[in-house]
């Protein structure tokens, strides 16, 4: 029975890792997803009895934090972050979060927020507040500047709106949460790191390599397929000695 329960770990979480990847293949054109990666590690169960039995256990789920593509779309709500880093949001439940989804729009109250509804966050803390009939501009450093455009008549005073707080956090101080938005592993919020930078006008989309996705579900259909035929040969040959023991 020893082996019908190491096979039975094994197929568990690779039907875990199959799920993964339906996910992250479901996300392949999804601006800013980053593609999630199991980490799979065995486990030998202390005491005697048990030196060839290694059962595998989950480690960590972690996160692909490559650059994906960008695409140069001209609208100028859309941001994308190039190189390492992302930008602060405020999620649903007032949480700050980190996105590099730049695909941004002007919500109720003329407050900049992503398709999604959450809040950008400004380098002082606050929500960036669009006013009516302005053209905006985003810049490099992630500065929002706006033009008033009264009647359809540009004018030339630029007033700065805000600047999109940017921060670089290392991969190890962050996860993913369940709405695709990434949170400090202990609660803190990051500080601004003026190193990162952004593109106006352009969107950067999912890193997911379609490929090696595909690759990957196919290997580990495979691998699920055995773990089954093999739990049915232990259940077969279990059967079998049982009936020996009986006429014995």
């Amino acid at each position: 029975m020893g082996l019908l329960y190491v096979v039975m770990s094994g197929a568990n979480h690779v039907e875990l890792a199959q799920e993964m990847v339906a996910n992250n293949l479901a996300n392949v054109n999804t601006t800013g997803f980053r593609a999630d990666q199991e980490v799979f590690s065995s486990y030998m169960p202390p005491g005697g009895g048990h030196s060839a039995s290694a059962y595998v256990v989950n480690s960590s789920t972690a996160s692909n934090l490559s650059s994906g593509t960008i695409s140069y779309t001209g609208n100028p709500l859309d941001i994308a972050v190039t190189g390492p880093g992302f930008f602060v949001v405020k999620d649903q439940a007032g949480k700050e979060a980190y996105t590099r989804d730049g695909n941004l729009m002007i919500g109720k109250g003329g407050i900049l927020e992503t398709k999604e509804g959450n809040e950008v966050v400004s380098d002082t803390g606050t929500p960036i507040t669009i006013p009516p009939a302005t053209k905006i501009t985003i810049a490099s450093d992630g500065t929002v500047s706006g033009v008033p455009t009264p009647f359809g008549q540009t004018l030339n005073s630029v007033n700065e709106l805000g600047r999109i707080r940017l921060v670089n956090p290392r991969a190890s101080q962050i996860s993913k949460g369940a709405n695709g938005l990434f949170y400090t592993k202990n609660g803190k919020r990051l500080v601004v790191d003026d190193n990162v930078k952004i593109k106006g006008g352009a969107l950067e989309g999912s890193n997911v390599n379609l490929v090696d996705e595909m690759t990957q579900m196919i290997s580990l259909s495979r691998q699920f397929d055995m773990d089954m035929q093999l739990i049915k040969t232990t259940q077969n040959n279990g059967t079998s000695a049982d009936q020996i023991l009986v006429l014995a």
